[in-house]
Formats: structure tokens, sequence, C-alpha cells
């Protein structure tokens, strides 16, 4: 795919950690091998850690999760999103509303429970995930700071606001999160902004990756 494509042209640069976004892994990971596997071999072609999104399946309940593929290819961790979006990835009051799914059927995603946090060698920092709008809400940032963050990383997929000023409100929406619990913010959002923000609040670099 063009994504690993783009991602092998990154071998020389010497990563401490690639970031792909939200859902960048098509479908779900266990019904896609293949892809899977040509991941993990472009994560111990270039010898670098590579953090993607992907649906994950287990016992019928499917979830919003990421995964870390560790520099020597292996998946080594799993973070399943934990605060999910009414009416995108769940039915609120399925018993009163549930006729809506004769117009637009959809399986309830499952909430993660776990405040996973990572580390990979040889960087000594650990990191929390924070998917989607996840890291606009200062109770998930708190308790991955608490569960011993150095930092956190926010993987997006802001495709569903469109042209409008939204991905921008969503990215200084985070900004506030990285000074309120002094921590740096590594964003990397398939449309919207990708950034890096330190634990001041301050835009280290950014890039607007536009819809279409």
């Amino acid at each position: 795919s063009q994504t690993i494509l783009l991602t092998q042209q990154l071998k020389d640069q010497k990563l401490d950690l690639i970031i792909w976004p939200e859902t960048s892994l098509p479908g779900i990971i266990t019904d896609a091998p293949f892809l899977t596997d040509e991941i993990q071999a472009t994560a111990a072609g270039i010898h670098t850690p590579i953090l993607i999104g992907s649906i994950a399946k287990d016992n019928e309940q499917y979830y919003n999760s990421a995964f870390l593929i560790s520099a020597e290819g292996q998946i080594v961790g799993r973070y399943d999103k934990i605060h999910l979006v009414p009416f995108g990835e769940f039915l609120p009051l399925r018993p009163i509303l549930g006729w809506i799914n004769k117009f637009v059927p959809f399986d309830d995603f499952t909430s993660g429970k776990l405040y996973k946090v990572f580390s990979i060698a040889p960087l000594q920092k650990k990191f929390g995930i924070l998917i989607c709008f996840e890291d606009t809400l200062g109770y998930l940032r708190r308790n991955f700071a608490q569960a011993g963050a150095d930092f956190f990383v926010n993987m997006t997929n802001d495709a569903w606001f469109n042209d409008t000023k939204a991905p921008f409100l969503h990215l200084q929406a985070a900004v506030f999160g990285c000074v309120e619990n002094h921590r740096s913010l590594a964003r990397a959002a398939n449309t919207g902004v990708s950034a890096l923000v330190d634990p001041w609040g301050r835009i280290i670099t950014s890039v607007h990756n536009k819809q279409g």
C-alpha cells in the first residue's frame, strides 16, 4: 500500500516510533493476515516500531484498537479505545432507539477497560494512546498520566469533519490537555492536523492533511 511505501522511505531516519492514524489498517486485523504480515515485515525491515490503528475482534465483540509492532516485527501491545462515540461506534439506549437499526444497521463496538501504557527501546519514555476524540477528554488524559505515561499519542480519523474548522478545534482541545498534564503529544491524523505539541502547549510542527 502507499502507506507502507511511505513508511519504508523512513528507513534511514533512525526514528524512535512511526505512528499511523486511527483505523489505518482496513477492516479487522485478524481478517487481513497478508497485510498484517507486510506491516510486520516493514517494521522489521526498517528496524523501527510502528503503531497502527485497526478494528479488533474477540469472541464476537469488536474494538477500535491500536497495535504496537516492535522493531523486530512482532505485535507486542494493544490498546482498546475506552470512550466510544455515540451513534458512531455504539447505539445509546438501544432498547429504546433500536428501531434506528432498521434504517442504519450497525453493531456496537465494545469499550476497552485498561489504561494501557506502552514503552519502546531504546526510548526510555512511556506513552499512552488516545484514539480519535479521546485526546479532548480530561479524565482520560489524567488517568493515562497517572498510569505512568510520560507523553501522549493521538491517532485520529477526522474525515467526518470534511472541510471545516473542526479538525483545528480538535487539535486546540488536545493542546490544553498537554498543558494540564505537562505532557507532550504526538498526533497522527489521516485527514485533519498531524502535529507535535510540547508540555507547554506549543505546537512544534504540524501538517494539515486535507480530505480528498
